[in-house]
């Protein structure tokens, strides 16, 4: 009885508590839930633009990815338009080719040499000539030569017993073999005239199984 009247003497006596006491702050503002800040656009990414052609060809990378082929600017100038000036053209452009590849496959063969590297067959003697010639049937326009032509140059390189020769299918030699399709790779042994034939793309283990066949 003493405590409750002690708190009613304390809470009505004047100048104690002038104001009425708000224990649960209900004058204090209410702030409005602020919404979240929108997030940033990620920058646009400019798409390459895509030359229409009917020369244009889908072609599916060993990664699976698919990209869009078209050949190389004297192919395609040729192939659009025919005439003299693109033809001599073409020719220039395959005849520098062939010769960057020789080029690229005589440099790997010195850096060889250089780093001692030696091939499994023995080194030719002065004037003997080599034993197997690889003929290699390609087109300009053939995306999957655009990936032999190098590796078959490191690869001969590797072989000094291997003679390497790149030719056209609608040549002589091409039309003897029947070559249909590009890249065809033809390895022959010219002391017992036998000859083993790959159609399409090869891996340098499937050139190397090539020539153990006629080993």
């Amino acid at each position: 009885m003493k405590l409750t009247a002690l708190a009613v003497m304390l809470l009505t006596a004047p100048g104690w508590f002038d104001d009425p006491v708000d224990f649960w702050d209900r004058r204090a503002p209410v702030l409005a839930p602020q919404a979240p800040s929108p997030a940033p656009r990620p920058a646009a990414v400019e798409q390459p633009a895509v030359e229409e052609s009917i020369w244009a060809e889908p072609t599916r990378l060993p990664d699976g990815r698919w990209v869009i082929y078209l050949p190389p600017a004297p192919v395609l100038a040729h192939l659009t338009n025919p005439t003299r000036e693109s033809a001599r053209a073409y020719l220039a452009w395959q005849r520098e080719r062939t010769e960057t590849i020789a080029r690229a496959a005589a440099l790997v063969q010195e850096v060889a040499e250089e780093d001692e590297v030696r091939p499994t067959p023995q080194p030719l003697t002065p004037g003997q000539a080599p034993r197997y010639q690889l003929l290699y049937f390609f087109r300009p326009d053939c995306p999957h030569c655009e990936r032999q032509g190098p590796l078959l140059g490191e690869w001969a390189a590797r072989h000094k017993d291997v003679a390497l020769s790149a030719l056209d299918p609608a040549s002589e030699q091409g039309r003897a073999f029947g070559v249909t399709v590009t890249p065809t790779l033809v390895l022959l042994d010219t002391e017992t005239h036998e000859a083993t034939r790959h159609d399409g793309y090869a891996e340098a283990a499937t050139l190397e199984a090539m020539l153990e066949t006629l080993r």
